[in-house]
């Protein structure tokens, strides 16, 4: 009588020629869960939206575990944003910004990192109107502070020429 083969086994050999992924297994939705799925996504892309949060990582209130990480320590900024439905119903949106990849204590350079970060983004967004270029109005939360010292310098050369 032939053995049967216990197909646990075959997927064990399986699993040894795959490559392991670095994500963590996130198996319940727990706060503490969410925190990693969110400083997760942070870290590798540099920014989310509310939208984004519940839809990817199904995280329904992202604005209480955005607290958390910033009570922990992460530099992470909010821009509010509108949005009409097609019901014409209007709704608040943030976008969260990630600055600093390593948690800080709070102190003043932190605080002074965030307005200065802050200031950028007010002087691109001004300058970026006062050109008529408002797609890159609507951009600008979603930018580094790199990027947002080069929108500040494009848009000053493009007002001087």
């Amino acid at each position: 009588m032939a053995k049967r083969k216990n197909p646990k086994d075959e997927g064990a050999a399986a699993s040894t020629t795959t490559p392991k992924t670095t994500k963590p297994n996130f198996n319940d939705n727990s706060a503490h869960n969410q925190r990693l799925k969110l400083l997760d996504w942070l870290l590798e892309k540099g920014r989310i939206t509310t939208d984004q949060a519940r839809e990817h990582l199904d995280i329904m209130s992202p604005a209480a575990r955005i607290f958390e990480l910033k009570d922990a320590g992460y530099l992470i900024v909010t821009f509010r944003g509108g949005w009409t439905s097609e019901f014409g119903i209007k709704h608040s949106v943030a976008k969260y910004v990630l600055t600093q990849k390593e948690p800080v204590e709070r102190d003043n350079e932190s605080e002074a990192t965030l307005m200065y970060y802050y200031q950028l983004y007010n002087r691109a967004c001004a300058l970026a109107i006062r050109c008529n270029h408002y797609a890159i109005v609507h951009d600008l939360p979603m930018m580094t502070e790199n990027d947002l010292m080069g929108v500040i310098m494009f848009l000053t050369q493009l007002r001087a020429s």
